[in-house]
């Protein structure tokens, strides 16, 4: 089995790339052993050890090199010895370390090796053949390692572990390095219950120091750092004191004698060490996991005196990182991490050298796919009382204008939901520039359908959702005529029953591709007045008695939707992509996977379902004329329904030709929310789909930006001819 998608990253090429100069370029992986796993990154962590490794500031760098190593995504491919009991489908991420010498036979090995301590207790991390995420050799093979700030990642399945329910792949990146970094020495030397533990340097790595010891129970946290301004920072975090050494006289002094523990972070050769020591009690330990490009000061006595140690310690072991995950779906930690675009990684590394995340950026990033629409969040509202909202005044209108209101109050059972993130669909950009759909008396109109947010206040007569659920929800302005109802603003009305709850796991920027999607095939395929075949049900694992459905345009918005409803009814589900696309089909389970554009397509999927089983109908989630005619003579052919769904809105004419004796149906999205379909659909079995990933949301988003300001834009992008996914990064969360 071969791969059909592509390793492309961003490639440093030389110590200039660290100043913003990486380049887009395809690589080749290692070759595939079956103990290894592909995953598919949606989110890497920047972390300081990238930049030191593109610029060479440990040691020369083995140019071209990927960096990133704080990389969740998920797996595309498992190898049939893979470890860990990881699944096609599963989210998974990969630190530091993506190999180590694990006792085994290696290729270069013409002796016997003695006998691997560290990998035989598990501390495979301290291995002395340690093999870094990036910049090293996988050492089955003596291949380079890449590593994510890429589109995907191939590594040993020993070093890959299973997010956790409840932990945000956003969160989770940044904790594979950084946090298991500050974790492991937290953990080994004992900062619990009874502990003072000092964190110097409160910043990327400390900020992960003061949430670690706080959740592990110390008794007192102190911030350290050169500051007062970050006083306020830290107590946010949760320090119980601070320590501004630049700022407080006399601090070595007053503090001296104090902790028990303390994790220094910092990287600067110019440190106060020994004052640092001083601050140690008896038998006390300064654990040093920041890495200096130089030496550090150091005299002795500074630990005769209180049998005081300097210790190391260099990220953490598999056991360790699997014990944090846990850690931080138990105690509900929450890095403090901003998202910035794969695609800005360049600027990204320049913005982390200065010193502007708060407190580590995170690159979420997701195939380039031929979908139908375009992401963007929304950036909540500063206020408590107005609510900013992106309008169109009249038909046609362009720009749209921002606008400040009341934010609205639900009434009866609707809720209140602060948007988070939202898609751009090609009807958004119809509605601007054509003036369609909308009736005229709707203006002034709020555009958008794709809404995901958190739900911040409820109607007297809701009993489904409470204040602080994460929602996704399809806007209904369109049908509603009020412009509360509408998805591009900060805050915004969502009507039953179109609404379900999401995991902690899926980040809004994800969740929002979902509902126009969802909607369009469902009320297709499920209507009893359409196609009218079988919903799937809840918890019930569905035959639908071999019947099949051909969905012709597999990978778009709807498309995706229509093969997982429709794989979860039951049905035999036939899908055509571009060759490029068919990983993304499989990840959804299609059973039969056809490049729509082979010649001889439509007589192969005939000759292919002969004797399958009877056709239910055939699903064209794409506009155009030659697809039609290829559904049709499809439906004309094989035995069974003559139906042929399509996307076509009321009042459109039908392109293509069209035999006689095939029923071509045309779109109806009401029909699903004024309907028992709507609700069996979104109320009964969404939420429970989500939460089992029956239902994934797809397609994959990009993220593009942020902010009311960049939705007209995007909706521009979306008219000229682009049929991708894009998204702006979530709001601050």
């Amino acid at each position: 089995m071969t791969s059909d998608y592509k390793f492309e990253g961003w490639m440093g090429e030389d110590e200039r790339s660290a100043e913003g100069n990486m380049v887009w370029q395809e690589y080749e992986p290692k070759k595939w052993e079956e103990t290894d796993v592909d995953i598919r990154i949606t989110h890497c962590g920047i972390c300081g050890s990238d930049i030191h490794v593109l610029r060479s500031g440990w040691r020369q760098a083995p140019y071209p090199v990927v960096v990133g190593h704080e990389i969740v995504g998920v797996a595309v491919r498992v190898g049939s010895k893979a470890e860990g009991d990881i699944k096609v489908g599963d989210i998974v991420g990969v630190g530091a370390q993506s190999d180590a010498c694990l006792n085994r036979k290696l290729g270069d090995d013409n002796n016997e090796r003695p006998r691997c301590n560290e990998c035989a207790s598990g501390e495979e991390n301290y291995c002395a053949r340690m093999a870094p995420t990036y910049g090293s050799k996988f050492l089955s093979t003596g291949e380079k390692t890449q590593g994510g700030y890429a589109r995907y990642h191939r590594c040993p399945s020993h070093f890959v572990f299973r997010i956790p329910e409840g932990v945000a792949p956003e969160y989770a990146a940044p904790l594979l390095c950084g946090g298991v970094t500050v974790y492991s020495p937290l953990k080994q030397f004992g900062a619990g219950p009874g502990k003072k533990v000092g964190i110097v340097g409160v910043g990327g790595l400390g900020h992960f120091a003061v949430l670690f010891a706080r959740a592990l129970g110390a008794d007192e946290v102190v911030g350290i750092s050169r500051r007062e301004s970050k006083r306020q920072e830290a107590m946010d975090l949760g320090c119980t004191d601070y320590i501004a050494t630049a700022d407080e006289e006399g601090w070595e002094t007053k503090n001296s004698r104090r902790l028990d523990l303390i994790i220094s972070t910092v990287s600067s050769p110019k440190m106060p060490l020994a004052d640092y020591i001083g601050l140690l009690r008896l038998d006390g330990t300064l654990v040093q996991v920041g890495l200096p490009e130089g030496q550090l000061p150091f005299r002795p006595g500074s630990l005769t005196g209180a049998r005081r140690r300097i210790a190391g310690s260099s990220i953490g072991s598999p056991a360790e990182i699997k014990e944090m995950l846990q850690l931080v779906a138990d105690k509900n930690v929450k890095p403090w991490v901003e998202m910035r675009p794969m695609s800005e990684a360049n600027q990204a590394i320049i913005d982390f050298e200065a010193g502007k995340p708060r407190f580590r950026y995170v690159l979420p990033f997701t195939i380039l796919l031929h979908h139908t629409a375009k992401l963007v969040p929304i950036m909540s509202s500063t206020t408590e009382t107005l609510n900013r909202s992106a309008v169109l005044p009249h038909p046609k209108a362009h720009p749209m204008v921002i606008i400040s209101s009341p934010i609205p109050v639900p009434t009866g059972d609707e809720i209140l939901v602060r948007v988070r993130a939202v898609a751009i669909n090609p009807a958004d950009h119809a509605v601007q520039k054509l003036g369609i759909v909308i009736k005229p008396e709707f203006y002034p109109y709020i555009s958008g359908t794709d809404v995901s947010g958190e739900v911040v206040s409820v109607g007297p007569d809701q009993t489904r959702f409470k204040v602080g659920d994460r929602v996704v929800g399809h806007a209904m302005a369109w049908q509603k005529g009020e412009i509360k109802y509408g998805a591009f603003q900060e805050y915004s009305i969502m009507v039953e029953p179109m609404v379900a709850k999401i995991p902690d796991r899926i980040p809004y920027t994800e969740a929002a591709v979902l509902p126009t999607g969802l909607v369009t095939s469902a009320a297709m395929l499920f209507s009893p007045t359409l196609m009218g075949l079988d919903l799937p049900i809840a918890g019930t694992e569905m035959n639908s008695k071999g019947k099949v459905v051909v969905v012709w345009g597999g990978s778009s918005s709807v498309g995706s939707n229509a093969i997982q409803t429709l794989k979860a009814a039951g049905y035999i589900v036939v899908a055509t992509a571009s060759e490029h696309n068919h990983g993304l089909l499989r990840e959804m389970n299609a059973d039969y996977v056809f490049d729509y554009k082979k010649d001889g397509i439509v007589e192969d999927i005939i000759n292919t379902l002969s004797g399958v089983g009877d056709l239910a109908g055939v699903y064209c989630a794409v506009y155009s004329d030659t697809a039609l005619t290829a559904c049709a003579t499809i439906a004309d052919i094989l035995t069974g329904s003559t139906y042929l769904g399509t996307i076509l809105p009321p009042g459109m004419s039908v392109p293509g030709t069209i035999p006689d004796g095939v029923k071509v149906l045309i779109n109806d999205h009401i029909l699903l929310g004024s309907t028992d379909t709507g609700k069996r659909l979104w109320v009964d079995w969404l939420p429970g789909a989500l939460e089992d990933r029956t239902m994934k949301c797809m397609p994959h988003p990009e993220i593009v930006g942020k902010g009311l300001e960049e939705i007209q834009g995007a909706v521009d992008m979306i008219g000229k001819g682009g049929d991708n996914v894009y998204c702006l990064d979530e709001s601050l969360l």
